[in-house]
């Protein structure tokens, strides 16, 4: 390969990264705006499951797909947690 062509490739690559980056902030600034958008308490609700289970994604996605480990603890603790919302929730009445 001669020069120009590693030269066209680190460009190529550089803009890639911008356009990566630019797509985070608008990602970022959109679900910034999204509760303030919706303010009913039921789509905020959902808001919160949507945004729950993209965590739980995230952290499996790098458990499994990069770090290539079987790791069932993301589960039983996310399973954890239900449990012991629902029992707040039925018992005391926490909200």
């Amino acid at each position: 390969m001669s020069s120009a062509d590693h030269l066209a490739a680190a460009r190529r690559l550089d803009r890639s990264r911008m356009n990566r980056r630019w797509s985070l902030l608008a990602a970022v600034a959109a679900i910034a705006v999204l509760p303030l958008v919706f303010q009913d308490s039921y789509w905020r609700t959902n808001l919160i499951v949507c945004a729950l289970n993209v965590m739980l994604a995230i952290g499996l996605d790098f458990i499994l797909g990069y770090a290539g480990q079987l790791n069932l603890g993301h589960s039983a603790f996310y399973g954890i947690g239900a449990y012991v919302s629902t029992l707040l929730i039925t018992s005391l009445g926490v909200p």
